[in-house]
């Protein structure tokens, strides 16, 4: 009986642990999911296959706060049209781009690569978060002026007196 009992236990191990094994396991890692600045936000990152077999990427899909744009083209011509088993692609993914009227303002959204067990797949493999913080940019208009102000007030100040000496 005891011998049955660590029998059985044995095969019911090594049934759950071929099962785990066969699951089918997909990540996308972004190099940097949170950014300043802007108004333009490239995205690059790697995307790891960690099942069995090879795994076909056939599109993308993502979600955005009102008012972004992303842009996917990268992805679309840059990345393998598979991932082996085991095997890992980096590469540029997407770029986002922040209003430019709006002040300082937070932004997020998600990107998910899609694709499955052949080219005609469209199941969500991975998905991952990003945030943005668009910062608006002066105008260089604004700068060139703020400068020759500047400029002047130094002239017309202290540096105008001290070169009439």
């Amino acid at each position: 009986m005891k011998n049955f009992l660590i029998a059985t236990f044995a095969s019911a191990s090594f049934l759950i642990a071929s099962m785990a094994a066969r699951a089918d396991t997909y990540t996308l890692v972004l190099d940097a999911p949170i950014q300043d600045g802007g108004p333009d936000f490239l995205f690059s990152g790697t995307f790891t296959n960690e099942s069995l077999s090879t795994v076909y990427l056939n599109a993308d899909s993502f979600s955005l706060d009102a008012g972004l744009a992303l842009d996917d083209s990268s992805y679309l011509t840059n990345f393998p049209l598979s991932v082996g088993s085991g095997d890992s692609a980096w590469g540029e993914l997407f770029i986002v781009t922040a209003p430019l009227d709006e002040p300082s303002s937070s932004y997020t959204g998600s990107f998910s690569i899609v694709g499955g067990v052949d080219e005609n797949a469209q199941d969500v493999l991975a998905t991952a978060d990003f945030d943005v913080k668009a910062t608006p940019e002066p105008s260089s208009l604004l700068l060139l002026g703020s400068g020759l102000l500047a400029f002047i007030v130094l002239l017309s100040g202290p540096l105008r007196d001290s070169m009439s000496v």
